[in-house]
């Protein structure tokens, strides 16, 4: 199976993308270290803070869009 990994951050944090793509890094890291998972099977991106859950500009609301999310799609059947 693949793995992509995509990291958020929210619009009050200073460089998104960067943060969003250092969220992802650590749950890849963490992935291929700890739980063993074939560095080649995983993906990494950032998605800074293009897709907010929640819009309102509270830290509650802030606190939710800075988040990974993990997908995880089988192998391809031959």
């Amino acid at each position: 199976s693949r793995v992509i990994i995509v990291g958020h951050a929210d619009s009050a944090e200073r460089y998104p993308e960067v943060i969003g793509r250092k969220r992802a890094e650590a749950v890849k890291d963490y992935l291929v270290k700890e739980r063993g998972v074939a560095e080649a099977r995983i993906t990494a991106k950032s998605a800074a803070d293009s897709k907010p859950l929640d819009t309102a500009k509270n830290a509650q609301a802030r606190a939710k869009n800075r988040r990974v999310e993990v997908k995880v799609y089988p192998a391809e059947i031959k």
